[in-house]
């Protein structure tokens, strides 16, 4: 993975013993995008589901960034990370309306474990402002896996009022936030402009 992926994973789970290799960052200098990014979808909104818990406005946000990256590059292969079943299920529909969709595989952080991507992105879903738990995200052995799955991009949507409450997570959004990682999305219907300020030409790195 880039060296930017591993950055965080290496330095939390692994007492900075992950390395890259040079050629790997220069394999991965032609793909357009911030290899890493954290949104922050304040009008984030989990919902429940039977036994399982949706989001539709971070749907509406990742698949609007799946279709951006696509526009980019149509051969790049992409994964949907989510840890519920329901929002699996939401992405499924509204994927299968558009045949440029193909390539994006949905699926759950279990099923991801040992397997890779070009892209990936993390679906977190909760989103409650502190009120109630996170469920399956608080399990650090599950944040590592979701987090370590890109091979050239990996991209994370959160809530975090909500997910500020645990203490990985608040790592984890306090390093986005120190190396210039973290954009902050006031609404769903702004994520095409603020996917445009992660354009490599417009990149901020320390």
């Amino acid at each position: 993975m880039h060296s930017e992926i591993s950055h965080f994973p290496s330095k939390h789970f692994y007492d900075n013993l992950l390395t890259t290799a040079p050629q790997i960052d220069i394999q991965y200098n032609d793909f357009p995008v911030f290899p890493y990014i954290v949104y922050d979808i304040l009008d984030s909104q989990e919902s429940s589901s039977s036994n399982s818990k949706t989001n539709s406005n971070e749907a509406l946000v990742i698949v609007k960034i799946c279709s951006e990256l696509l526009r980019l590059n149509s051969h790049i292969s992409i994964g949907i990370i989510t840890p519920y079943q329901a929002q699996c299920a939401l992405y499924s529909k509204s994927l299968k309306q558009n045949p440029n969709y193909r390539r994006i595989e949905v699926n759950t952080v279990d099923s991801f474990q040992g397997r890779e991507k070009d892209i990936i992105i993390v679906s977190c879903v909760r989103a409650n402002n502190g009120t109630g738990g996170i469920g399956f995200l608080s399990c650090k052995k599950r944040l590592n896996v979701a987090i370590t799955r890109a091979r050239k991009c990996l991209i994370i949507c959160i809530h975090s009022n909500t997910l500020m409450q645990d203490e990985n997570w608040k790592k984890l959004i306090e390093d986005a936030k120190e190396r210039g990682c973290f954009r902050t999305v006031a609404s769903y219907k702004d994520i095409q402009q603020i996917f445009a300020s992660t354009m490599i030409r417009h990149r901020k790195y320390h």
